[in-house]
């Protein structure tokens, strides 16, 4: 039996989700609660700086290419991180109900 039967989800705001995402990878997920997922970019982010500074370090023969091939993941992640957290919200903004007529009048909650 559920205590809180009246309960409700926290509609949260896509502009702030766009933004924090921008800002860090993953800091969007993380706004929305979704611990993993954020997570998950930051890290993949993360690590693909790493990657990249210590290949560039490396005196292997293909190190060049290796580089380039991570530089070119880098916006990848970035992009996919932020249309990820688009929908992620556009999905947390629709599972919620409105309560009151306020916040349809607040712009930012489109």
């Amino acid at each position: 039996m559920n205590p809180y039967p009246y309960s409700y989800k926290v509609r949260k705001s896509k502009a702030l989700t766009v933004l924090l995402s921008m800002i860090f990878p993953g800091a969007g997920h993380l706004y929305l609660g979704l611990m993993p997922r954020g997570l998950a970019f930051m890290l993949t982010f993360i690590l693909n700086i790493v990657m990249i500074v210590f290949a560039a370090q490396g005196n292997f023969p293909f190190h060049m290419a290796l580089v380039t091939f991570v530089a070119l993941l880098l916006p990848v992640t970035y992009l996919l991180n932020i249309f990820d957290g688009l929908q992620q919200a556009n999905q947390n903004h629709a599972s919620t109900q409105s309560f009151d007529g306020a916040e349809e009048m607040n712009p930012f909650m489109n």
